[in-house]
């Protein structure tokens, strides 16, 4: 089995360069057999390195290794006050410089970095080390480094749907959205980005940017007005014109459709809203709904589809079924 893409993850992992998704499918691949031969493979390499150069005092793999001795000496005090054999103290000592060594491995990804999350219902304005801005849709999470400066990248992760602003630098400093299979690269301009039911998807409303596959070699170049989708099963992007204030008004607290499936209507709101909206008897993909309503205001969306067509709603809770009159 060629292992050789889950190693080239990993050393993306300890580079603090992984979304949340592919942080956790390295942590699940660490214990299989073959990345357990990894894990002790990279732990002899890390430890025949400190062993070289030594711990530096700031380094905060030895306050973490310091604060495992302290801990250690501590329990053996109170609970085996015998003398220890000396061998048995350097095997000790070595296991907890071992321990301190992967403790800072595995957490430094997730102490370096910060993870905003949005419920059912709510959005949230966020703005960036840099001064960009990210309005962040219902049930999404954007994820990033807690500091960047003049030498990292700009770089986050989205899950969900978030609309950025983003600013162009002095030195020309490249913005990178990672989302599911895509990545979307800027220098400054205005547009969104979703990946619902791992559908991703770019609007564009000003400047200009480049996508590019993370699982193939598809590219694409978007102008103001235009929006694309990407097909995770066929691996290639697909480009065409929209209007780009209609599919980014929820960012400004609206709902703006035209001659839109009711099905997509209710698949919004159940990805936003938390809803479990059911059908039966209706071809909802079939009829084609005009409205601009309040994005915080689901029950409105409903009425309004049942009074356009005819249809009848009752409600238990989160589950919503509709059917015909």
């Amino acid at each position: 089995m060629n292992d050789q893409p889950m190693r080239d993850l990993c050393d993306r992992y300890w580079a603090n360069q992984c979304s949340p998704e592919e942080a956790q499918q390295v942590l699940d691949w660490l214990l299989t057999p073959e990345g357990q031969r990894y894990y002790e493979q990279k732990m002899s390499e890390r430890i025949a390195e400190a062993d070289e150069i030594g711990i530096l005092e700031d380094d905060p793999t030895e306050v973490a290794v310091g604060d495992l001795i302290q801990i250690a000496s501590e329990r053996s005090r109170s609970s085996r006050p015998r003398l220890q054999r000396p061998w048995a103290v350097a095997a000790a000592a070595a296991g907890l410089l071992v321990v301190g060594v992967l403790a800072w491995i595995w957490l430094a990804p997730y102490l370096l970095q910060q993870r905003i999350e949005t419920a059912y219902g709510q959005t949230e304005t966020v703005y960036l080390p840099d001064g960009s801005q990210v309005v962040l849709n219902a049930n999404s999470t954007l994820s990033m480094a807690k500091d960047w400066d003049d030498d990292q990248a700009r770089e986050v992760w989205l899950e969900g749907e978030a609309f950025f602003s983003v600013v162009h630098t002095a030195r020309d400093k490249k913005f990178t959205v990672y989302s599911g299979e895509i990545a979307v690269d800027v220098l400054g301009t205005e547009f969104s980005v979703s990946n619902w039911d791992h559908t991703p998807e770019v609007t564009l409303s000003s400047g200009r940017v480049a996508l590019r596959s993370e699982a193939s070699s598809a590219t694409a170049t978007l102008q103001p007005g235009e929006m694309a989708a990407y097909s995770t099963e066929n691996k290639h992007f697909r480009v065409r014109t929209v209007d780009a204030k209609i599919r980014t008004a929820w960012k400004d607290q609206q709902l703006i459709f035209r001659r839109t499936p009711l099905g997509e209507v209710f698949r919004r709101l159940e990805r936003t809203q938390g809803l479990r909206i059911s059908t039966p008897g209706i071809e909802v993909d079939s009829l084609l709904f005009t409205a601009t309503l309040p994005a915080h205001r689901p029950e409105l969306v409903l009425k309004a589809a049942a009074k356009a067509f005819n249809l009848k709603i009752s409600q238990q809770n989160k589950h919503v079924i509709i059917q015909p009159q």
